[in-house]
């Protein structure tokens, strides 16, 4: 899981603050910064992520990252009375 939020409230000195130096104003302004094909160049090739499967922070390379694939039946197979479902 990638959430940088959390791991600033977590760890301050982990903030990243690529994106105050290279957009101020989108920054302030709480929005995503404008980046351009060079500014690519600045960034790490890994961001910091929850590893569910060592309960740890973690850097990620951002090349394996892919999205989750959702079972969407999942919740039917849950072993819990029907009621409790709905």
């Amino acid at each position: 899981m990638i959430d940088t939020k959390m791991l600033g409230l977590i760890n301050p000195l982990n903030r990243i603050h690529l994106n105050s130096i290279l957009d101020p104003t989108a920054a302030e302004q709480g929005r995503p910064p404008n980046f351009t094909n060079d500014s690519y160049i600045l960034c790490d090739r890994t961001v910091p992520g929850f590893s569910f499967a060592t309960k740890q922070w973690l850097m990620f390379d951002v090349d394996l990252i892919k999205d989750v694939d959702f079972n969407t039946e999942a919740f039917q197979t849950l072993l819990l009375p029907p009621d409790q479902k709905t």
